[in-house]
C-alpha cells in the first residue's frame, strides 16, 4: 500500500498500464513544440541566485510584516471601510495624491519631461488652492489635467543606476535600494 497526501494507493493501482506510453506519445505528438523553451529553463536554473546581503534580514521583515497585515493592517482596513464612508475616503486618498507633487514634478522635470512637470505644477496648483487642499481633483475634472506616472525610481532608472539588492522595509513592504 502506497499513501499519496491523503490517499491510500494500493499497488494495484499504483501500477501503469501498458496502454499508457502510446497515449502520452500520442499525446505528445498532437501538443505544439515546446523543445525550443526548454534551453531558456535551463539557463535560469544555472545562473547564479541574486546578491541579498541582507537575506536574513529580508526574510524576518516578510514575516513581521506578513503578521502586521494579517493580524494588524486587515482588521485597520475593514474597520476603516465600515466606518468611514467611499466619498470621505476616495478624498483622502486625493489628498495624498496632491501630497506626493514634490516627486512627481522632481522625477518628470530631471527626466526631461517638460509637459509632465508643468501638468504637475499647474494640477497642484489648482488642487491646493480650488480643491481644499487637495481633497477634490478639480484639475481632472474642469481642465482633464491627469497626474503623471513618475517616481525618483524611475529617474533613477533614466539616468542608469541600477536596481540594488532586495530590500523589505517594515510595513511597506519589497523594494530595492533604488526605489
Amino acid at each position: 500500500i502506497f499513501f499519496c497526501g491523503n490517499f491510500i494507493l494500493s499497488p494495484v493501482f499504483a501500477a501503469e498500464p501498458k496502454a499508457a506510453p502510446k497515449a502520452a506519445e500520442a499525446k505528445k505528438a498532437a501538443e505544439p513544440d515546446f523543445d525550443q523553451f526548454e534551453s531558456e529553463s535551463d539557463k535560469s536554473k544555472a545562473s547564479k541566485p541574486a546578491f541579498d546581503p541582507l537575506g536574513g534580514y529580508n526574510r524576518l521583515m516578510f514575516n513581521v510584516n506578513d503578521k502586521f497585515y494579517f493580524w494588524v493592517g486587515k482588521p485597520l482596513t475593514k474597520g476603516y471601510s465600515f466606518i468611514v464612508p467611499q466619498p470621505a475616503r476616495v478624498a483622502v486618498a486625493r489628498g495624498f495624491t496632491n501630497i506626493g507633487f514634490p516627486v512627481r514634478f522632481v522625477s518628470s522635470l530631471f527626466q526631461g519631461k517638460f509637459k509632465g512637470a508643468s501638468s504637475e505644477l499647474a494640477r497642484f496648483t489648482v488642487n491646493s488652492t480650488i480643491g481644499i487642499a487637495g481633497l477634490f481633483d478639480p484639475a481632472d475634472k474642469w481642465l482633464n489635467l491627469k497626474p503623471s506616472d513618475e517616481d525618483l525610481g524611475q529617474l533613477m532608472g533614466y539616468y542608469d543606476v541600477g536596481y540594488g539588492f532586495p530590500l523589505v522595509l517594515p510595513i511597506l513592504g519589497q523594494s530595492s535600494l533604488r526605489d
